[in-house]
């Protein structure tokens, strides 16, 4: 495989790893909606938004050619997402921590949206450290 290949199943990888994230998010946050309903002015979107866009301007950094900037931001929202989601669903005693949940038809599939996260956000660290570790990556011209 040459390093062109190489580059394209990169950027494959991680338009694939943001995407799957990005809609595993949005099937997280239903579901959070689901078995605690109310009022939340905005925050599901906010944070679905956000889960969005930050990722995507990394991917197109990185199809620009700036590696280390799009390496670096995905990184640090993967790291960024999984401390935050392994402190509500594991560590902290909030009504997110999967391990304290009251039972309900919605629980299974809310447990299933976390470990999906989780494998998710481990795997888009592993994908940006392997941007950071490319001694070079072609502009958006040597993509196609």
């Amino acid at each position: 495989m040459n390093n062109g290949d190489s580059t394209r199943t990169l950027l494959l990888l991680d338009v694939l790893l943001v995407l799957g994230h990005s809609l595993s998010v949005v099937w997280h946050l239903t579901i959070f909606d689901k078995l605690y309903p109310g009022p939340r002015a905005g925050e599901i979107e906010l944070i679905a938004s956000m889960a969005t866009v930050v990722p995507a301007v990394a991917l197109f950094l990185l199809w620009m050619g700036f590696r280390r900037v799009s390496g670096s931001l995905l990184l640090l929202f993967f790291l960024t997402t999984l401390t935050i989601g392994v402190d509500e669903h594991f560590v902290a005693n909030g009504k997110g921590n999967i391990l304290h949940i009251a039972a309900g038809p919605w629980v299974p599939a809310f447990r299933m949206s976390v470990a999906l996260l989780l494998a998710f956000e481990i795997l888009g660290c592993w994908a940006s450290v392997l941007i950071l570790s490319k001694p070079e990556l072609p502009n958006a011209s040597a993509w196609i």
